[in-house]
């Protein structure tokens, strides 16, 4: 629907998708693959509020979805998708504030999407496409002042290192430099 430009109705069903993962998360909250869910259904809700232009109600979904990202990373520090759902959901925000104006907050954000990027890093050291994700973030970022191209380029490096195949990988180390 959302492709077809059918916002309405993709915002409907969007409404409909919380609905359902909201009921779910209440009757069965130590469920983390509902709150997966709930928090997937509340940023693609803002995203899309976001392109209709109501930028308060986008803030508030993303918010939303920020606050269940951060319990699922914190209660489920090993799962790697949760921290990404995490850092994905902080440069959402940042893009948003960066839409509006709000140049401070936007740059808030972008560094804590870069924080939590590096903290996925750590643990997963070996993962190239994780490597490349910061390193493009590093290299791309919206906000100048957090761009380091430096380590974009020592991080891409070492992505194609692990899978030189993956031209992707290649193409984010190029950027970088």
């Amino acid at each position: 629907l959302w492709v077809k430009g059918l916002l309405d109705d993709a915002l409907e069903a969007l409404r409909h998708h919380e609905e359902l993962y909201e009921n779910l998360v209440a009757q069965f909250p130590d469920t983390p693959r509902y709150r997966r869910g709930s928090a997937i259904g509340m940023k693609n809700t803002g995203v899309l509020l976001a392109e209709k232009g109501l930028f308060e109600g986008a803030e508030e979904k993303l918010r939303s979805s920020l606050e269940l990202c951060e319990r699922l990373a914190a209660d489920f520090p090993s799962v790697l998708e949760y921290g990404q759902m995490l850092a994905e959901t902080y440069g959402m925000l940042g893009n948003l504030y960066a839409k509006v104006g709000r140049q401070q907050q936007a740059a808030e954000e972008y560094h804590r999407m870069l924080i939590r990027m590096d903290k996925l890093v750590a643990a997963f050291p070996d993962l190239p496409e994780l490597l490349n994700s910061l390193a493009w973030n590093l290299a791309n970022c919206p906000h100048l002042e957090v761009r380091d191209a430096q380590r974009a380029v020592e991080l891409a490096g070492r992505a194609v290192q692990h899978a030189p195949r993956i031209g992707n990988y290649w193409h984010t180390l190029g950027v970088a430099h």
